[in-house]
């Protein structure tokens, strides 16, 4: 299990974001409101990928782009660069798998899917995040990211953020008894004349709360003090809690959200201090 990973502070949205033409502008990856989306005009691989050119040299550790529409087939490859002319990269993850693809003899026959393993993600509500851990810190100024979801049933690729953040990743982990991964009832009801009770089901956000006993103080005081006066109750955080979780388990556990608690940060033993966090998931 890896350490947690919390990103913040998106740095992609003060930066460039250009591509080819698109059928929703691929500005809008910049914009915090995930109904408007970045569209492409096609699922070729020529039309989704875009450019990224940051406002300061800052060490990435994770890149997300998410909420899609991507199928389980989807591949990304993402590379960093020197410079502008993005002639020679500095890092290449090569093509990359966000979720497992269906294979042939995989799925029940007479599944629309036996043939081309084009599945729809388990959770249509909430579509699929790309979400890449980097092997270690990247900082550049450049940066490329292709998709290629060819055959994707929509005929386009479309996508509502670019998360290129700043990062803590605590040198102790959170406490194992202390965290919990849970949906906040987000129905709405009704009480009928007779007594009974109607309910409408809305999309219920994940909710995740964990906490630290022992951080290292200068840990808690530099880091996740940052953390907390940046981020505040209203703007957006991604947590990643395993970055080395598999597929599956990382678009289950990984989400954008906000804060909705923040413990105060407590001095508990002589250069160690306490903090904990939850988050409460963008829908």
């Amino acid at each position: 299990m890896g350490k947690i990973m919390l990103l913040y502070d998106n740095q992609s949205d003060i930066g460039s974001v250009t591509g080819p033409a698109s059928a929703l502008p691929v500005a809008n990856l910049q914009i915090d409101t995930l109904e408007q989306v970045w569209r492409s005009a096609s699922d070729d691989p020529s039309d989704t990928r875009f450019d990224v050119a940051l406002p300061e040299v800052v060490a990435m550790k994770a890149i997300v782009v998410g909420p899609t529409n991507l199928t389980t087939a989807n591949r990304y490859r993402v590379r960093a660069f020197p410079d502008a002319s993005r002639s020679n990269a500095f890092y290449d993850s090569g093509w990359e798998q966000s979720a497992v693809r269906a294979t042939f003899g995989s799925l029940p026959w007479g599944s629309p899917y036996l043939w081309s393993g084009y599945q729809p993600p388990d959770d249509p509500d909430r579509g699929t995040f790309i979400i890449h851990v980097l092997p270690y810190a990247v900082a550049q100024l450049f940066w490329t990211i292709e998709i290629d979801d060819e055959g994707n049933p929509d005929g386009f690729i479309e996508a509502s953020r670019l998360l290129m953040c700043r990062t803590v990743e605590p040198s102790i982990n959170y406490q194992v008894g202390q965290n919990g991964l849970a949906f906040e009832d987000n129905s709405k009801r009704s009480r009928t004349l007779g007594g009974g009770e109607q309910i409408w089901r809305r999309i219920n956000p994940r909710v995740f709360q964990f906490g630290f006993d022992y951080l290292p103080e200068s840990e808690a005081f530099n880091d996740f003090y940052d953390l907390m006066r940046h981020t505040g109750y209203d703007r957006e955080v991604f947590v990643i809690p395993d970055p080395d979780a598999s597929a599956l388990e990382m678009q289950r556990r990984s989400f954008l959200g906000t804060f909705s608690q923040m413990n105060p940060l407590s001095q508990v033993a002589f250069g160690y201090a306490a903090a904990g966090f939850t988050i409460k998931e963008r829908i």
